[in-house]
This record gives C-alpha cells, structure tokens and sequence, in this order.
C-alpha cells in the first residue's frame, strides 16, 4: 500500500499543478506549497479523528465507493480549475471541520502568509484530490473500513513526524501525545480552536 500523505502530496505539488493552483489562488508557488503543508495534514488528522469510530469509518466507506473512486486523479489540472470541484470540496469541509471552517482558515492563514480568501480555496482544492486519493487506495487495495481507519491513523501519525515544515510543529502540537513533530514552538494563540477540531471529532 502506497504512502497516503506522499500521495497526496505527490498529486497537488506536481509542476503545472501547483503553478495551475496558484494561479488559481493568486499566490506564488512557495507560499502555495506551505500551504498545501498545512492544509493537507489537517484534513487527514481532522479525517483520521472521524474514522476512529465505526459508524464514521463505514461513512467515509460509503462515500468513498460512491463519489470518489479516484477518477478524479486522471485530470488533476482539470480538477483544480473546475469550478465544480469548490463546490464538491466545500461539502468535504462541511463535513470534516463543520462550522468551523472560517477558523480553521484564519488560522492556517496567519502560519503561512496566505490570506484566509486565498487559504480556504487551498481547502477546497486539497479536500477531493485527498478524498480521490484515499478511493483509489481503498479501490485498488480492497481496503476494510478497519484497514482505511488504521490507513488514516497512520497518516496522521506520518504527517506529524514529517520534516517537511512549520505545518508539522503546529500538527504535532495539534495532535498532542497521538504525534510529535520534529520541530517546536507554533503553539500560537487560538490554537484551542483547530485542537478542537482535531481531538475527539
């Protein structure tokens, strides 16, 4: 079974795609990959928390097989300028940060310079092309709703240990016990709202 967060991550940093997404966003490239740093690990440990039970984990099944097989995957660029797919990855983040999305965005925002506009699009992108991933590993692997819990608990705990940025000190604080970053020091005020998020969802 392949590596889910280098997956993802794969998919969204590839060159025309990233330039595609931060054409999209209006950013540079740099500050589009760190926030595609935090943005993704968020979504898996916000995910990872809600398949933790068995009703959550039978749900993101479901939803797997039936919206996101990971076709989705063979045109990426055509994904990330569509403007259903903002609408398809709103309804992944109703679902997984709920009503508190505008802060999870405010506080992404202030960690990678990316205003909060420009950061929930971030969201929005990341949130299918994670999902498509996520399906076409369940697809092709046969995967239980057991086996995509322990698949999404282990990405939580891989993008905690990640050397790849600040996004994993701020998971890491996130995270708590359950994941240590290699690095420290982002646990800024507000902190408790995304803790919230991804604690006991």
């Amino acid at each position: 079974m392949s590596d889910l967060l280098g997956a993802i991550m794969g998919q969204l940093t590839q060159q025309n795609t990233l330039s595609a997404i931060s054409n999209k966003v209006g950013s540079d490239t740099n500050t589009t990959t760190k926030a595609l740093q935090y943005a993704v690990p968020v979504l898996l440990g916000a995910l990872a928390n809600k398949t933790s039970n068995r009703s959550g984990a039978a749900s993101l099944s479901n939803a797997l097989s039936k919206d996101h097989d990971g076709s989705i995957l063979t045109d990426i660029l055509g994904a990330v300028s569509g403007s259903a797919n903002s609408g398809v990855g709103a309804g992944i983040l109703k679902h997984v940060l709920g009503s508190n999305r505008n802060s999870v965005q405010q506080q992404l925002s202030s960690q990678t310079g990316m205003d909060a506009s420009g950061m929930g699009q971030i969201l929005e992108i990341a949130a299918p092309i994670l999902m498509g991933v996520l399906g076409q590993q369940k697809r092709q692997n046969n995967l239980s709703e057991n086996a995509l819990s322990s698949l999404l608990g282990g990405a939580k705990q891989q993008a905690a240990d990640a050397p790849f940025g600040p996004s994993m000190d701020m998971l890491g604080a996130l995270l708590g016990g359950g994941g240590r970053s290699r690095k420290s020091g982002l646990m800024g005020a507000g902190m408790s709202i995304l803790k919230g998020i991804l604690k006991n969802r």
